[in-house]
């Protein structure tokens, strides 16, 4: 009877390319976990400099109204102040964008972490399986081998027998 030509697949090659996927999902999660930690490093940076900017608005406001109490701004300062504050606005607006995208990164970072950490429990798991059927096809073996040398030996000792 003739073999087919499709190679066949050992459970040897089956561990060894499970195996090679379950490395291939680790050194995705470390790429994930890298990509997450410099997201996370992103947002802080985002974050801190949108409370630094809204800071250094806040304490121009307050020492513009400081010298308004006092009467100090003539009319030319009033307009100045206006569109300082127009100015202002726009960079406050602008790092609350660059906040939120930066949230927004951080986020799909995060869930793109989570679903490589999924994917290589999966992978994990499948090269489990193959691994304890791997030892399980072995102990049969052994066991069956074990029997027939049992059977061999009791053959012999009954052939012996006999021909005493």
């Amino acid at each position: 009877m003739p073999r087919s030509s499709k190679p066949t697949l050992t459970l040897t090659h089956l561990r060894r390319y499970r195996h090679h996927q379950t490395d291939e999902a680790a050194a995705a999660l470390v790429t994930a976990d890298r990509t997450r930690a410099a997201a996370e490093k992103a947002d802080e940076l985002a974050r801190a400099r949108a409370l630094e900017a809204a800071a250094h608005v806040e304490r121009v406001r307050r020492e513009e109204a400081e010298r308004f109490a006092r009467s100090e701004l003539t009319a030319a300062d009033l307009v100045q102040s206006e569109a300082w504050e127009q100015v202002a606005q726009e960079q406050l607006d602008a790092h609350a964008r660059a906040e939120a995208q930066a949230r927004q990164a951080l986020a799909a970072a995060a869930a793109a972490e989570k679903k490589a950490r999924d994917e290589l429990g999966q992978k994990f798991a499948n090269e489990q399986v193959v691994r304890r059927y791997e030892r399980g096809v072995s102990e049969r073996l052994e066991r069956a081998t074990e029997g027939k040398l049992e059977e061999e030996v009791a053959e012999n000792m009954h052939a012996k027998r006999r021909s005493q």
